[in-house]
This record gives C-alpha cells, structure tokens and sequence, in this order.
C-alpha cells in the first residue's frame, strides 16, 4: 500500500482560491482516520478558517467562520460538472455505512442496490 504525503500548504491555498475565502485566518487542519463498519480504515480531511477579529478561540466556531469536509464537496463538484455535461444518473461505490457511505447520503444520493460479500 503506497502512502501519499499532503502538501498541506497547497492544499490550503487551493481551498482558500476555489473559495473564495479572503478576510479569513487559517484554524485548524484535521485528518481524521476511521475504522469503518466493515473494518477498512478510512481519511477524512478538515480545513477550518475563522475571521479575522479572533474572536471565538476558545469558544466554538465563531460567526462567519468556515469548515470544509472535503469529501462532501468534491462529490458536489463532480455532480455539478456531471449535470452541466448533461448526465441524468450519477453513480457511486462505497462501503456500507462507511463515511463515503454517509457522506453520499448527506449530499443527497440514495442507496440504489446493496451487494453482500460472504468470506
């Protein structure tokens, strides 16, 4: 299993480009790793900007502040250019009640078929 190291650096300005997100200072980068239902590790990445003023440090996420799940929102991208390409079914995989799994669900994809694999 090969392991790709992040450039977290880039990865924060593309964000913050893609975005939009001037007058806002970086907070807090996360990658979260998971044990899924089905025993398979899986990464989530966070990215949280706060505004300027500083307030809400300690508090919770202040007004105006802004956290990406990066994952929601490349599957939002790739419906969006999906659509724009004039396709009527977008088609996922993932494992069952994995984070994919939810995050599919959050964007508004259903469940259109589940496959059990017996070992």
């Amino acid at each position: 299993m090969a392991i790709e190291r992040l450039d977290m650096v880039r990865l924060w300005q593309y964000w913050e480009e893609e975005l939009a997100l001037t007058g806002l200072q970086r907070h807090a980068s996360r990658i979260r790793q998971q044990l899924s239902p089905i025993h398979n590790v899986e990464y989530r990445i966070e990215l949280k900007w706060y505004p300027d003023s500083g307030q809400g440090k300690n508090e919770g996420n202040p007004p105006g502040a802004v956290m990406v799940e990066l994952h929601q929102f490349l599957l939002k991208r790739r419906i969006e250019e999906a659509a724009r390409s004039n396709c009527r079914l977008i088609v996922g995989q993932c494992n069952f009640l994995s984070q994919s799994h939810r995050s599919m669900e959050r964007i508004g994809m259903k469940i259109g078929y589940i496959r059990t694999t017996w070992t």
